[in-house]
């Protein structure tokens, strides 16, 4: 169970992330997290305003605008929406609607691309080498 901290030992950061748990009725949770809550919302951040400096310096301006925030923002919503389930659902059910082409039955064994596509010829030419003669000057053959 968790117990706040003294109101002077507490960062303002740690002390909102606790207003927000606090309003939506979590008043009874482990100390880690808060933590936890508090590093994604730094990591979060951290991210949105990276995003904005490049999309500032991409219209030339050397500072980040609101509307760079904004944008990323917005971005980041629509790519959230992409992702979510009922989206993906309705995607692969468009998807499958269209039938998968059949497969050449002509031949039989494993179909393979054509000729032109295919690695299965050698690229490479082996060459023999020689035999090397024994360094002591004797048969390897000739051995007792």
């Amino acid at each position: 169970a968790h117990r706040p901290m003294a109101s002077a030992a507490r960062p303002r950061d740690a002390a909102t992330v606790e207003r927000i748990l606090n309003s939506m009725g979590v008043g009874d949770y482990e100390p880690g997290v808060l933590h936890q809550l508090l590093a994604f919302m730094h990591a979060h951040c951290a991210d949105v305003f990276s995003d904005g400096a490049t999309y500032a310096a991409h219209a030339g301006r050397e500072h980040i605008e609101c509307e760079d925030v904004r944008l990323v923002c917005r971005l980041k919503s629509a790519e959230a929406q992409i992702t979510s389930a009922p989206f993906l659902d309705w995607l692969s059910r468009e998807r499958n609607r269209q039938p998968i082409p059949a497969a050449p039955t002509s031949t039989s064994g494993i179909q393979l691309p054509l000729q032109k596509h295919c690695l299965l010829t050698a690229n490479y030419d082996l060459v023999a080498r020689p035999a090397a003669a024994p360094e002591d000057g004797t048969d390897r053959d000739s051995r007792p």
